[in-house]
């Protein structure tokens, strides 16, 4: 997070401020918008003196047809967590009329935590879930979950047995490197835990 937010301030005369009609619920905090040298479009939630309070880089991506700005990397700062700033950032996206969609680290690491909330966040759009290898596409709320999310790929871990794994899991637990829900997804799903790189969400 750190190296992407000094990315963005170092971005800071780039920005233009962008109109929007949602409602702020901060003094002074706008929406900034701006194309980095890698053609990628960025925003940021922030002030005028460059302190920020979340940001959002995505780039351009065209899935059988129809064109998506793909989430490559999305933040809050530490001091403003939990006062909603994803859910602004995405939803300025949305109103800005982008498609969105997912990044290939999909996992319950990544970004499950938004995606469970975007259906509710976003009643009038439609999630789908894409495959982009087989181009398989099918609404969200049509699939079982273990056919989403999945871990990144880790030999050492899957060469375990499955005792083995759990015990894993229950020492991350306890260590805070999982959170409840992380934890409860693993251990239910043990057998059908994969790398789901090439599954992708989309809110459109």
């Amino acid at each position: 997070m750190f190296g992407f937010t000094k990315e963005i301030k170092v971005l800071r005369d780039d920005f233009i401020q962008s109109h929007t009609e949602l409602d702020i619920p901060f003094e002074n905090v706008n929406f900034y918008t701006c194309i980095d040298f890698n053609q990628n479009t960025c925003i940021k939630l922030g002030t005028d003196e460059n302190e920020i309070y979340g940001a959002i880089r995505m780039s351009d991506y065209n899935f059988r047809g129809v064109d998506y700005k793909m989430v490559e990397r999305v933040c809050t700062i530490e001091k403003h967590r939990g006062k909603g700033i994803m859910k602004l950032l995405y939803s300025h996206c949305i109103e800005n009329g982008f498609n969105l969609l997912s990044d290939s680290t999909h996992t319950t690491f990544g970004s499950k935590d938004f995606w469970i909330k975007a259906k509710r966040y976003f009643p009038e759009k439609n999630m789908y879930m894409v495959n982009l290898e087989s181009e398989y596409k099918r609404l969200y709320d049509s699939q079982e979950e273990y056919k989403i999310w999945g871990k990144e790929q880790d030999y050492d871990f899957d060469l375990l047995e499955k005792e083995d794994k759990l015990a894993l899991l229950d020492s991350l637990y306890d260590g805070k490197q999982l959170s409840e829900p992380q934890w409860n997804y693993f251990k239910t799903n043990i057998e059908n835990l994969s790398d789901k790189n090439n599954i992708r969400l989309t809110i459109e």
